[in-house]
This record gives C-alpha cells, structure tokens and sequence, in this order.
C-alpha cells in the first residue's frame, strides 16, 4: 500500500481524501476506463451510463452540478 494511502487508513480520513490521494496517483475510475471502451467502438455510451456510478467527492459533483446550472 502507498505511504500517502496508509496514512489515511491509520488517520481514519473521510472517503474524499483516499478519492484525492488514489487520483493523484494515477487511478483511473471504473467509468473512464469504460468512456475508453466507448471511444474504442466496444461498448455504448448507454451501457456505460447504466452500469457505473458516477462517484466523486461532493465538492467535485457540486461544481459540475453548478456548471450545468449556469449554462441553462
């Protein structure tokens, strides 16, 4: 286990912070994984809505949430 993910177990951190640290990292979600399946003709779009969850700290659902809002 990384040294900055094994801090956040011994702190016992809230889920956004292992969300920001496996990201700096280089992890890639379950759903971009599946829009790089989608860009390669192997899947839908529609598959990939349906089955994937779209998980992300508040803070980054709330901007886009709010992006959204203001394009409207």
């Amino acid at each position: 286990m990384k040294t900055a993910i094994s801090e956040l177990v011994r702190t016992r951190a809230a889920g956004a912070r292992f969300y920001e640290a496996a990201r700096a990292d280089g992890m890639v979600s379950l759903r971009e994984e599946c829009l790089a399946l989608v860009s390669r003709g192997e899947t839908t779009l529609e598959e990939v809505l349906r089955v994937t969850d779209d998980w992300r700290p508040a803070a980054a659902a709330d901007t886009r949430t709010a992006a959204t809002a203001s394009a409207d």
